[in-house]
């Protein structure tokens, strides 16, 4: 299940601030507020929220300033920013833009409008997270010397690194990860993953063959575990070739 988008509402008025907290809480998003600037850069730096709704005139830092310093630090850098003000004039708002907000809405603002454009806003902020989320998983099993592959909860091929196809002799990962098994491993993994009741817990060491016959006689050792992945549960399986070390154990 995904979890709610995170809003975090920087304004110096206690009126402005209940309203928008009523009205975002009533669209079921999770609400953090701010007093000033510099609580909410704090905040910002805290909890990472997927949008910031800012007002411009604030005293002591303005809106403006806030915004510049966001983008000055690299951590929230990329963090949206929706810029709220009575300001109306074209100054105004491109001033806005130009210290890096991401759109400018007006004081009284629109329900409807607004609740469209943070709709809008928090998507493309989680796409962008799941895919350096992805790009940095993705970097980290690349080079890993234990083939890993990810597959749906039936089986499809999400994700293979470079040791995976190796040991499997593939120039590319192959569409469906249990094909590659015996029919007795199949059923083994997949009953033991619909048992497991927490993304923490793994299953295994499971010692199978390949089910190919150009690499009969090769032994594997996998494990897996489920995970979340963009969203939905996904299976994680570690390979790997233990053939040498069974070997060496029937030799003693």
């Amino acid at each position: 299940m995904i979890s709610p988008a995170t809003i975090l509402v920087v304004d110096d008025e206690a009126h402005s601030r209940t309203v928008l907290v009523n009205l975002l809480k009533h669209e079921k998003y999770l609400v953090i507020t701010a007093n000033d600037g510099r609580e909410g850069l704090a905040a910002a730096a805290a909890q990472r929220p997927d949008v910031i709704l800012l007002d411009v005139m604030m005293p002591g830092m303005d809106g403006y300033e806030v915004c510049r310093l966001l983008r000055a630090d690299p951590m929230l850098l990329h963090m949206p920013v929706l810029l709220i003000s009575s300001l109306s004039d074209r100054e105004s708002r491109l001033r806005g833009l130009e210290q890096g907000a991401d759109d400018f809405i007006t004081k009284p603002f629109d329900t409807v409008e607004l609740r469209t454009r943070l709709r809008s806003i928090t998507r493309l902020n989680r796409f962008r997270r799941l895919s350096e989320e992805r790009s940095r998983f993705e970097q980290a099993l690349a080079s890993a010397p234990d083939g890993v592959v990810l597959t749906d909860t039936d089986g499809a091929v999400l994700f293979a690194n470079n040791a995976f196809c190796r040991l499997f002799e593939e120039e590319s990962p192959p569409t469906e990860f249990f094909d590659c098994l015996p029919e007795a491993t199949q059923g083994i993994l997949r009953e033991q993953l619909r048992g497991l009741t927490d993304v923490t817990m793994r299953v295994g060491p499971c010692e199978t063959t390949i089910l190919r016959p150009h690499l009969k006689g090769t032994i594997l050792e996998i494990t897996a575990a489920s995970l979340l992945w963009e969203g939905h549960t996904a299976w994680q399986f570690n390979i790997r070739d233990i053939t040498e070390k069974k070997q060496l154990e029937k030799q003693l």
